[in-house]
């Protein structure tokens, strides 16, 4: 779009600034409270992938007993 004269060079700023002020307006108008839903995604995340690297270790070090220490120590 550069090339074609349509967006000026350097209008990362200005886009920058367009978006931030319209994203702001935005959350003013649709005042939700869905903080705790948020939370609780990002707290299921982390708790998924937590059991996941336990799993893994736990799967890899099956033939091997060291691994297994490794899940405790973590």
């Amino acid at each position: 779009m550069r090339d074609a004269g349509l967006l000026p060079l350097l209008a990362e700023v200005a886009v920058y600034r367009a978006e931030t002020q319209y994203l702001g307006e935005e959350a003013r108008r649709h005042r939700t409270n869905v903080d705790w839903l948020a939370g609780l995604s990002a707290f299921k995340a982390v708790l998924f992938e937590g059991l996941e690297v336990v799993f893994i270790v736990i799967a890899v070090g099956a033939g091997r007993g060291v691994a297994i220490v490794g899940v405790v120590v973590h």
